[in-house]
């Protein structure tokens, strides 16, 4: 794997510079495609225009193998032929060729393996890829490419690395003699496909003796991969996690902490090196911003701590000392990590209070759900301070305190008689918060009086589409208790869509306020057959955003129907990305028997959104072990490096054009389809095999 550096020290370049350096790199690059196709990516992207004369030659470009490839079996005699051709470039878009045409070149796998020798590298490369295209049997993969592991040229064992990893857990025993191969560059691949995910040994404890011989390598670098290996198999020992501890690659870090947490109070031992790296400079002095989440390497140390217990409690000092310092989200880390090590609830308190009326609405949230748990008389005293401020001059209403008000939840209790009057208010902003503070507060504490008042405002054109949406979303956060709003809710459903918008982007508010009626209905609960024919007609609206929340609404409100079931796999393949991702949610929500799901759902991990990816994931994880044919795609899915940053970083990055705020699903912002993936994996691993096999 390349690693790739910033430069330092370096002049910029001029802007005519800038030019002729894209220009050559661009040159570079096509040369490069030209002479090394890849099939992985050959498979990913769009097949070139059909040729209506394809070449005579099948090897003299990517094109006319292409065109030669659309032709089926009938390509594969003179696919065979051209790998006896004298140069290496006519041989590797053979190999590559039938690697494309997949199973049905089987009988020429004996002749591709015949590749493995090649002279040129590159042919061997694209042999091992087409070798797995065309036979897709795992075991005879692995024990095809696992001696190239052995090859001289790095690109080839890279690729039947990848391969090898692909395969899973068999991998194991056809790499293990390997560990003692004379090349460091050999042994060190082979511990990579043993620390590899997917492979996932289930008998670790056979290979310990192989993989600890090597702790002792003469190669450094073989040392700390053998030590690593351990670690991650929770076989290392407390000293050669100090090892890892103390190295100056984050990554190594990251796993010697994850090793100490598995250790519990054991881990005492290691204390004074986690609190060496709690006392590196770049925890301290962060700038004056809110930043949404605690820093990668600082979570990993707090989630150590906390496994430690009191036995970490003298570590209380280093870190408050960093919570005083820090001003991003670490400080609502740092104080969860203080109550789990044995500090005082009322010293976390006297932390926590002043954040109740941060600027920053998450710091309100998780400041007051911190002191809910870990103090909540805590909590009630800074209710009962906040109520009087609620209402400043001229009876104006404070929404820092409403937000804080909000944030104490179940402990707000004493604040409802004067949230009352507020979730009629006509402000939106108000009314939304009052009545979500009155539903935290608990349903009990909730009259029935301020239904009629939001249905009023509800039907009241005067206010706008936007204004009145916020009454739905308020509604729908009411549940049950707001039964008498269905008729209203189900009027604007059943209104005639105003004339279609070009873009989701350009939704206008009405469909918005749509899409929050559809979503209302669907949280109040109400199974009546007039809820349900709404719904079903909302399936057939212009706007993707209805039509996702619609399908949503119905697997909500009707888990156990085939009926809503079948819709949503006639629903799966929908143009728009935001629908295929809610009906891959619907799916993950349904109680039944969801068998007929998996063949889609498995496809959908190869869709061009990352959140349609991320859904279809979930679903196949909720699903169980009765979608493990889908654990080849998703093991697959964890060797791409686009599945690894959170869908909202992807997002971030799209075009301006893209319309953000529709395509994006809050609940999938912040994962990524790896970690969806194995979420998945390990719920359908989680059965035995003869369940599986049912």
């Amino acid at each position: 794997m390349t690693d790739h550096r910033a430069s330092r020290g370096v002049l910029l370049p001029t802007g005519g510079q800038c030019v002729v350096i894209a220009a050559v790199l661009c040159a570079f690059v096509l040369l490069w495609i030209e002479l090394h196709p890849s099939p992985d990516a050959a498979e990913e992207q769009p097949l070139p225009e059909a040729i209506d004369e394809p070449a005579k030659n099948p090897v003299e470009s990517l094109s006319a193998v292409e065109a030669f490839v659309r032709r089926g079996t009938e390509a594969i005699p003179e696919l065979v032929e051209a790998l006896k051709a004298d140069d290496a470039k006519s041989r590797g878009y053979a190999v590559y060729g039938l690697g494309r045409i997949g199973p049905d070149a089987a009988d020429c796998l004996d002749l591709i393996r015949e590749r493995f020798a090649d002279e040129d590298a590159g042919v061997r490369k694209h042999a091992v890829f087409a070798f797995a295209f065309v036979s897709r049997d795992p075991d005879e993969i692995g024990e095809a490419t696992a001696p190239l592991l052995a090859d001289a040229d790095e690109g080839v064992r890279e690729a039947a690395a990848k391969e090898l990893i692909a395969i899973g857990p068999s991998a194991t025993k056809l790499v293990l003699g390997m560990l003692r191969h004379d090349i460091a560059a050999i042994r060190g691949h082979v511990l990579r496909i043993l620390r590899a995910p997917m492979v996932q040994s289930q008998s670790y404890s056979e290979i310990e003796q192989n993989v600890r011989e090597l702790v002792n390598d003469p190669d450094p670098a073989i040392q700390i991969e053998a030590v690593t290996a351990l670690a991650e198999w929770n076989m290392a020992k407390p000293s050669e996690i100090r090892t890892l501890l103390n190295s100056e690659d984050p990554a190594r870090v990251h796993v010697g902490l994850v090793a100490a947490r598995t250790m519990g109070a054991a881990a005492a031992e290691l204390l004074p090196d986690i609190l060496a790296r709690l006392d590196q400079k770049e925890f301290d002095n962060t700038p004056e911003v809110n930043n949404q989440w605690t820093p990668s390497r600082l979570d990993p140390i707090l989630q150590v701590l906390s496994s430690m217990g009191t036995a970490a409690l003298s570590a209380g000092p280093y870190l408050i000392r960093v919570f005083e310092l820090r001003h991003d989200y670490s400080r609502m880390s740092i104080a969860k990590t203080l109550f789990a090590i044995g500090v005082d609830a009322e010293d976390i308190g006297c932390l926590l209070a002043p954040f109740v009326l941060d600027s920053n609405r998450r710091f309100v949230s998780d400041a007051g759900e911190w002191l809910v748990e870990y103090c909540p008389e805590a909590a009630r005293c800074q209710v009962s301070l906040l109520i009087p401020r609620l209402r400043g001059k001229k009876d104006a209403v404070d929404e820092a305190v409403l937000q804080a008000l909000y944030a104490l939840g179940l402990e707000a209790q004493e604040a409802v008689p004067a949230l009352m009057p507020l979730a009629a208010h006509r402000d939106k902003n108000i009314s939304e918060f009052a009545a979500w503070t009155l539903k935290r507060a608990g349903l009990k504490a909730i009259p029935s009086d301020p239904i009629p008042a939001f249905v009023s405002s509800l039907a009241d054109g005067k206010l706008g589409f936007k204004r009145r949406t916020s009454f739905a979303i308020a509604l729908g956060r009411l549940g049950p208790a707001a039964r008498s709003a269905i008729p209203m809710l189900i009027k604007f459903v059943n209104l005639p869509e105003r004339p279609p918008q070009e873009t989701v982007a350009d939704a206008s508010d009405e469909t918005i306020f749509r899409a929050a009626a559809v979503v209302a209905l669907g949280e109040i609960g109400d199974r009546d057959r007039r809820v349900l024919d709404a719904l079903h007609v909302q399936l057939a609206a212009r706007s993707p955003v209805v039509r996702g929340r619609a399908l949503e609404s119905l697997a909500r409100l009707a888990p156990d129907s085939q009926a809503v079931f079948k819709q949503l796999l006639r629903c799966i393949g929908d143009d728009a990305e935001i629908v295929r991702a809610r009906v891959a949610l619907a799916i993950a929500r349904m109680k039944l028997d969801r068998r007929e799901a998996v063949a889609p759902l498995t496809a959908a991990l190869g869709d061009a959104s990352s959140y349609v990816r991320t859904a279809a994931a979930l679903a196949l994880g909720k699903i169980g072990p009765a979608a493990g044919s889908a654990l080849p795609a998703l093991r697959r899915a964890l060797t791409d490096a686009a599945n690894k940053r959170p869908n909202s970083q992807i997002a971030d990055e799209s075009p301006p054009a893209r319309p953000k705020s529709f395509f994006r699903i809050p609940e999938l912002d912040e994962l990524s389809v790896e970690q969806a993936v194995r979420q998945a994996i390990s719920a359908i691993d989680s059965a035995p095999a003869a369940k599986k096999a049912k």
